[in-house]
């Protein structure tokens, strides 16, 4: 899977830790905070994004972990023991 990286954000952000949508397009797939390289950010941007994370989480609006959803596929899901084997 090919990384993409974001454009350089200029200008003042501040980051809400209320703003739930827009805090989750920085955490990736496993709950973790994306790191400077990727999001395009400052150092004082992503300090201050990462404050915002870890706030939204204290309080349960943003979850520590991202449950992921049991595969699709017929195969997939016997390997996950969740249709029997005839």
């Amino acid at each position: 899977m090919a990384k993409t990286k974001r454009k350089p954000v200029t200008g003042t952000i501040y980051f809400d830790y209320k703003d739930v949508k827009t805090l989750q397009r920085y955490v990736n797939q496993f709950g973790q905070i994306e790191v400077r390289k990727r999001t395009g950010l400052t150092e004082m941007q992503q300090r201050r994004l990462a404050k915002a994370i870890k706030r939204a989480r204290h309080i349960a609006l943003l979850l520590f972990f991202v449950i992921q959803q049991p595969p699709r596929t017929t195969l997939a899901r016997r390997a996950y023991n969740l249709i029997p084997i005839n």
